[in-house]
């Protein structure tokens, strides 16, 4: 009778915490209701927040991104995705690049509404970002649909995906069309996912001057009969002013009876001329439009804070993720030599919102971790007396971030960094590993620095990176580095900078490939390298090959303008590089600063126009202070010969040689690097016919 009391009891909290959990879930869900967005409670919700474009590439920790928008009073994001002209695989693409904002979102309370940012016209080739060719054929349409089916197939459940912004701006297109083609994507929606808000736009880039000419002869019902369709606006500088479309959109939600939204905005400009107190008018009086209609609203870029955070803050209704405290997480120690046994302790500790402890919290804390590794300990596991923790252990150099996540709490996240031990030896590797005697093939040979457990050691005097590019040998024979991450003890990029291309020809350089990439970002974007205290000299690589060079209005001059700091010092204030060397031409400066804390850090402490951008990047301690080592190469073998620097200085603990065929007789030959103080390291290369191994 006992055990059954026991079991009985056990069911009735079973079921009484599912169908609390099935309602908090269904709270979270929107949908349309008349001229309003509402909850599942039947609240009014009004979405602020912001768009989040990243041209397909994850640039950063999700939860990172979506942790600072919640600080800024953000309850939506826009997230934009290019999935018809760029993406095949369209389930790899979903649980590689929108599971984890969607997760993210989730965990902070934050709406996400997916949108796919294409504009319905084929791309030609003297085309930028905006395409001009031929409304989409029949296999774009029906990739269009197919890859909207599986993106509500898979978020069918979920209700913090807002909805489903179906295309970004339609370009010149018929109305008529417009509206043919959205309800053929809604359609085919709805078959797999009847729960979800639609965002429909309009013709001729979603102006709302154009909203009735593309709805009004459905009278804005096409999504019958769920009628959970939300109708969207986009509006710049100064294409239509506030006081114009303010009217048609009051008509539109007065005699349609439907919510109109806002789902991109801001004050870069589509007529040029305007002054900055002009554009700055233009996105207040946006506001203020937003505010009289009730109406939703994503905001493009993030300038002009004092601006649009508050009025966030004032106009947007609150998260239905109830939180009733916080955690505070540690990790000892948070940085530890990979050595395949040393681990770090991972501590959560519950907090109120007062910031004091919950010492009697007996709460499961769950761990995850972003990167190789592994987690000891069960997890989830329950807190005692309001502390949980677990150890972990990663599987490669670099650094672990670890999330803990409690209910009722916003997450918290930790990095630990695992770090290579002393300098001991050099160790090399081939590629190919083998070559043919022919008198011509080659190969390239790569000597790292490593410690006595195998791991690349940074030789922190010297570094030359190839900013958002790969490795390069320049033409003087010097080793760049491709770009990375920053990891503790170690050297990289910070701030999720995304890569930009360049196709153009670049003057003023004969290394092209140095230009031919640029890490971009905004004012968090950087680069960070631990080197021994002392004196650097630094420099930094610039191309413009936008503006001046695709978008020519007014040459260029003042489309991308930024500071840049070195340690504590501003050394480029209000950096024009179209101004200063001209669209598509390389500028260098050179800098010599002091690091006394063991980074060396290059900051973007302001952003005045576009995004901040550097193509390459060198830091050098000064030969007055430091004597540069030196790796020498030697060579066993016939019918070969080394190429390239010898001597060479180590780049971040790297060198690079090569080994050339000149004969047609096979057999070895045998690379040893030197350099003082280290064991030296060698490396054998099969030469035969035909690339096999001599017999």
């Amino acid at each position: 009778m006992y055990k059954k009391i026991i079991l009985f009891f056990s069911l009735v909290v079973i079921l009484v915490n599912t169908k609390a959990l099935f309602a908090q879930e269904e709270n979270v869900w929107l949908h349309v209701e008349g001229t309003e967005i509402k909850n599942g409670r039947g609240e009014v919700f009004i979405a602020v927040g912001q768009a989040d474009n990243r041209h397909n590439e994850r640039t950063g920790p999700e939860e990172e991104i979506v942790r600072k928008w919640k600080e800024k009073g953000v309850n939506t994001i826009r997230f934009s995705l290019h999935t018809v002209e760029k993406i095949d695989n369209i389930d790899k693409f979903i649980k590689e690049f929108i599971d984890p904002m969607v997760q993210a979102c989730k965990d902070y309370g934050i709406y996400v509404y997916l949108d796919q940012h294409e504009y319905l016209r084929d791309y030609l080739s003297s085309d930028d970002w905006m395409p001009s060719g031929e409304v989409w054929g029949e296999k774009k349409l029906q990739k269009w649909i197919d890859h909207w089916v599986a993106i509500a197939n898979r978020y069918k459940d979920e209700p913090w995906v807002m909805g489903y912004e179906l295309l970004n701006e339609p370009g010149e297109i018929d109305p008529d069309l417009t509206r043919d083609l959205y309800t053929r994507v809604l359609k085919a929606i709805r078959e797999v996912d009847k729960k979800h808000i639609i965002f429909l736009g309009n013709c001729r880039y979603d102006h709302s001057s154009e909203m009735e000419r593309t709805w009004g002869k459905v009278k804005f019902r096409p999504d019958e009969p769920y009628n959970n369709v939300v109708f969207a606006f986009h509006e710049y500088t100064h294409a239509d002013d506030p006081y114009r479309v303010f009217p048609m959109l009051d008509r539109v939600k007065s005699k349609y009876k439907v919510p109109v939204f806002c789902t991109e905005f801001g004050a870069d400009e589509t007529i040029p001329g305007l002054t900055m107190p002009e554009r700055r008018t233009f996105e207040k009086d946006m506001f203020e439009m937003f505010k009289l209609l009730k109406c939703g609203w994503t905001i493009w870029g993030n300038e002009w804070e004092e601006l649009w955070v508050p009025a966030a803050k004032d106009q947007g209704s609150p998260s239905p993720l109830k939180v009733t405290g916080k955690l505070e997480v540690t990790a000892t120690p948070s940085n530890v030599v990979l050595d395949g046994t040393s681990m770090a302790k991972i501590t959560a500790t519950f907090m109120d919102n007062a910031g004091k402890q919950i010492t009697n919290s007996s709460e499961p804390v769950e761990f995850s971790l972003k990167g190789e590794g592994v987690i000891e300990g069960a997890n989830p596991t329950p807190a005692v007396n309001g502390v949980a923790s677990v150890k972990i252990r990663a599987s490669k150099l670099g650094t672990l971030r670890v999330v803990a996540h409690a209910k009722e709490h916003l997450p918290v996240l930790v990095d630990v960094g695992f770090k290579s031990g002393t300098m001991t030896k050099l160790t090399g590797s081939a590629n190919p590993a083998s070559i043919t005697a022919d008198a011509k093939a080659k190969t390239e040979i790569t000597y790292n620095i490593t410690d006595s457990f195998g791991n690349k050691v940074d030789y922190g005097y010297l570094y030359r990176v190839n900013c958002a590019g790969g490795d390069y040998i320049d033409n003087t024979g010097q080793l760049w580095l491709a770009d990375k991450k920053y990891s503790e003890g170690s050297w990289g990029h910070y701030g999720s900078p995304s890569n930009k291309p360049n196709k153009a020809e670049t003057k003023n350089t004969e290394d092209q490939i140095l230009f031919q990439t640029a890490a971009q970002g905004g004012e968090n974007f950087g680069y960070k390298f631990s080197v021994p205290n002392g004196i650097y000299k630094v420099d930094l690589y610039f191309c413009e090959n936008y503006w001046g060079s695709r978008n020519t209005d007014k040459n260029g001059i003042g489309g991308r303008v930024f500071d840049i700091k070195i340690e504590d010092d501003l050394v480029l204030k209000d950096y024009d590089i179209c101004a200063k060397a001209g669209p598509n031409t390389a500028d260098k400066y050179t800098f010599t600063v002091k690091v006394n804390d063991g980074d060396l850090v290059i900051s973007v402490p302001k952003v005045k126009a576009d995004s901040a951008e550097i193509a390459a990047i060198a830091v050098t301690a000064d030969p007055s202070t430091v004597t540069l080592p030196q790796v020498s190469f030697s060579l066993t073998g016939t019918d070969c010969k080394l190429f390239g620097l010898n001597p060479a200085t180590p780049v971040g603990g790297m060198v690079k040689i090569g080994l050339v065929s000149t004969g047609t007789t096979s057999g070895k030959a045998k690379v040893t690097a030197s350099m003082n103080g280290l064991t030296p390291g060698s490396v054998n290369i099969d030469i035969g016919k035909g690339g096999n191994p001599p017999h």
